[in-house]
């Protein structure tokens, strides 16, 4: 799996690092799911890129990327692009997760199949028979939010 780079302003940086950032919109596709970047120290793994509006990302998915407000996230949007806030413009949101770096070969095994949960080998929590039970994707928390934060279904 590709070590990418995206970088984060200060400010953004910590809240991803305090897990109040899981995604970022960009103007271009900055990696693949599955593709892993460092944010001070501590590495993250992209879950999933969808091509959106910034309206969709400023009214959607301002939580998710780091904001009490949709207000918030445009005043900061413009603060970091000279004023420039496109309603219509199609960016590239990137959904993210904390995640441990390990050699390429034994990373995949980190991450469940189906959900992209990390765990430690097998299955995820949501999806080994021996913990919750077998979940399917429409019972998966991990599937549904992802689907919720894309506009999509599991």
């Amino acid at each position: 799996m590709p070590v990418i780079e995206i970088p984060f302003s200060p400010r953004m940086a910590t809240s991803a690092r305090a897990g109040q950032k899981c995604a970022t919109t960009r103007s271009e596709r900055m990696g693949n799911p599955g593709d892993i970047f460092e944010i001070k120290g501590e590495w993250f793994r992209l879950l999933d890129v969808k091509q959106v509006t910034l309206l969709w990302v400023r009214n959607e998915a301002f939580r998710i990327e780091g904001f009490d407000s949709p207000e918030k996230f445009e005043k900061t949007w413009r603060s970091l692009h000279r004023g420039h806030f496109s309603v219509d413009k199609e960016y590239f949101i990137h959904f993210f997760a904390g995640c441990e770096r390990v050699a390429p070969e034994v990373q995949k095994k980190n991450f469940c199949d189906l959900c992209m949960e990390m765990h430690w080998g097998g299955l995820c929590r949501y999806h080994d028979p021996e913990d919750e039970g077998n979940l399917t994707p429409e019972q998966c928390p991990m599937l549904q939010m992802i689907a919720a934060l894309s506009g999509g279904s599991s």
